[in-house]
């Protein structure tokens, strides 16, 4: 595959995990972020060195062919309204999740029943973007470290099956999990059940949020 320009917009552990790795792969990886002198922002130059580049939202989009939402989803929506024009013609991967970050680990159980993804939101303000919905069912340990014994986790998600499928294909088994494509991001839907399945398990039943991912068996 050839070298991608990934914009990722958020500095949390999901975006540090899949970016780090996607840079090691060769790609040019920039963190978009709001504040780039921020404490958090910091952190994520200790982590992840020269390897990629951290500027403004903004900045970061130039370019790009390739961008990952790796913010709260509560973010989302003012994202959209500000940068909408410039996801269009580019393959837009939402891992953002409607929940507060932290809440549900806390109280030990879901809460209100929302929509988990953003997909909705970006079809109205970037009608031209190619939406993915896709590394939002596992939390970034998992990504960090995929392995399980001589198996690996499956990941699945929703997008087109088209020229994008392959470049998301090609960034998911960079990882290091499997890629399996649901359907189009109408199937959205059925992929964010596997995050409330592996939150049940992982955080509610406590048996680890490193501990637990899931595999399709085919025969």
């Amino acid at each position: 595959m050839a070298t991608q320009r990934i914009a990722i917009l958020g500095a949390g552990d999901i975006g540090a995990t899949l970016g780090g790795k996607w840079a090691a792969a060769g790609h040019s990886v920039v963190f978009g972020v709001r504040n780039p002198e921020s404490e958090k922002v910091a952190a994520l130059r200790d982590r992840l060195g020269d390897q990629v580049k951290v500027t403004t939202m903004v900045e970061s989009l130039v370019d790009s062919d390739v961008v990952l939402l790796a913010v709260t989803g509560q973010a989302v929506p003012d994202l959209a309204d500000q940068f909408g024009a410039s996801f269009n013609g580019r393959i837009v991967i939402d891992a953002t999740n409607q929940r507060f970050k932290g809440a549900a680990e806390t109280t030990g159980e879901w809460g209100e029943q929302v929509t988990l993804n953003s997909v909705g939101v970006l079809r109205k303000s970037a009608p031209e973007a190619t939406l993915v919905r896709a590394f939002h069912h596992y939390s970034w340990e998992i990504f960090a470290d995929p392995q399980f014994g001589d198996r690996r986790p499956d990941l699945f998600y929703c997008g087109p099956d088209d020229d994008a499928q392959r470049v998301v294909d090609e960034l998911i088994e960079q990882i290091g999990v499997r890629p399996v494509r649901v359907g189009d991001v109408d199937q959205t839907e059925a992929v964010d059940h596997l995050l409330e399945l592996w939150a049940s398990l992982s955080i509610f039943q406590n048996r680890g949020r490193s501990n637990v991912a899931f595999a399709m068996l085919e025969r």
